[in-house]
């Protein structure tokens, strides 16, 4: 009896110890299965059980996970999962607690989708620089979606609350299914050869990512990229991405907010007509005003001549005096600049070394510079400040002489 109750548990506690040993033992696994017993009540959690041939295993996908989740679960469907294996202990119920979960026809497409985007980034077309600018006031609007597509009407609704005028034309196209990427791209270029909008909305409500998927074909990616027409694409719920989004000129979250982007509100419009009535209303009041005061001034001349006579010879007089007064001017310039001259030629003059008692003396007018250009007895003028003298040569002596000892 004492070695019993040596080893007594409560129930919680042996469910407890059970959890830690389970937690211990496996991290994060992936495991798949189909669903059944699928369940979703108001707080958001996801509660069912994958099941294969032989077992089953109880299943937990909370909100704040599951919410990302891109594929639709619902039963009978067959999906892969990442969990941690646990216990739920008020049960004693062995479960997995989901992180992650998708079709399993999801991951082939994945790779596919990657692989694609990796692809058309390398070619360029994801490019900021090459997308178009959406028009300010769209003049007629393109829709590319199914007709029957609940995002179709959504987008008539946000546009006829808009802007009710702007015109809309549906260009209709399968959106889901093997055809549906021939011809989403074939309305595209319709739509581009009748060139009728200047903007363009593709459009296709929520699903799995394999129902998204003509939107990740090269085919519907390349018709975006060569359109001449700006493309806004509102695909899915605001957490599904595809190719054709990476693509576009522009990308909503929704198909309800591709409308929102493509129209303006016929109240913005109304406002803007407003104030450009009252700028224009303005020029015209100041021009009338301005051409009113021209008028009256013409008037006034044409009663009286002589008060246009005066005006022209008030001017004259007044361009007179500017001349005289430039004329003068000049003169006082040109009489500085000749005086500087002067005095510059002054200081190189000859004449002016002479009068520092300087002389020169000439020979038959040639200038003498050494004793050996003249003879004894030659006669030699030597020119002062105040005149000539002519002379004699009597004898001569050379500097060389004269520094030699006696």
């Amino acid at each position: 009896m004492v070695s019993l109750l040596q080893n007594l548990f409560t129930v919680s506690e042996l469910n407890a110890k059970v959890k830690l040993c389970i937690e211990q033992k496996f991290t994060l696994i992936n495991i798949t299965g189909q669903v059944s017993n699928y369940t979703k009540p108001a707080s958001g959690h996801m509660y069912f059980t994958l099941k294969d041939d032989f077992s089953s295993i109880r299943c937990a996908f909370f909100k704040p996970l599951n919410i990302r989740c891109k594929s639709k679960i619902e039963n009978g469907q067959q999906l892969i999962v990442t969990a941690r294996v646990s216990l739920y202990e008020q049960r004693g119920d062995y479960q997995l607690i989901i992180q992650h979960a998708e079709s399993a026809g999801d991951g082939h497409l994945q790779v596919a989708f990657e692989k694609l985007k990796n692809k058309l980034q390398q070619d360029g077309l994801f490019e900021q620089d090459k997308k178009q600018a959406l028009p300010k006031i769209a003049k007629q609007l393109g829709i590319i979606s199914s007709a029957t597509t609940a995002a179709l009407q959504d987008i008539l609704r946000v546009c006829d609350r808009r802007f009710t005028a702007l015109p809309i034309i549906i260009y209709p196209c399968v959106v889901q299914g093997d055809t549906a990427a021939k011809t989403i791209a074939s309305a595209i270029n319709i739509a581009n050869a009748r060139q009728e909008c200047d903007v363009l909305i593709v459009a296709r409500g929520g699903g799995s990512l394999e129902d998204l998927w003509p939107f990740n074909e090269e085919e519907v990616a390349r018709a975006i990229y060569a359109s001449k027409i700006p493309i806004i694409t509102g695909i899915g719920h605001e957490i599904d991405t595809t190719i054709a989004d990476f693509v576009a000129d522009a990308r909503a979250a929704t198909p309800s907010s591709g409308a929102e982007l493509a129209t303006i509100a016929q109240s913005e419009v109304i406002e803007q007509l407003n104030s450009s009535q009252l700028q224009l209303n303005r020029f015209i009041a100041q021009e009338v005003l301005k051409y009113r005061q021209l008028l009256q001034h013409y008037k006034l001349l044409l009663r009286n001549p002589a008060h246009q006579l005066q005006s022209h010879m008030q001017q004259l007089d007044n361009l007179a005096d500017k001349m005289q007064r430039a004329i003068l001017a000049v003169i006082q310039q040109k009489a500085q600049h000749l005086s500087m001259l002067a005095y510059q030629l002054n200081a190189h003059s000859p004449l002016a070394i002479l009068a520092r008692g300087y002389a020169v003396i000439t020979k038959d007018e040639v200038v003498i510079q050494q004793i050996s250009q003249v003879d004894i007895k030659d006669t030699i003028d030597i020119i002062v400040s105040d005149g000539t003298l002519t002379c004699e040569v009597k004898g001569s002596q050379s500097s060389k002489e004269s520094d030699e000892p006696r």
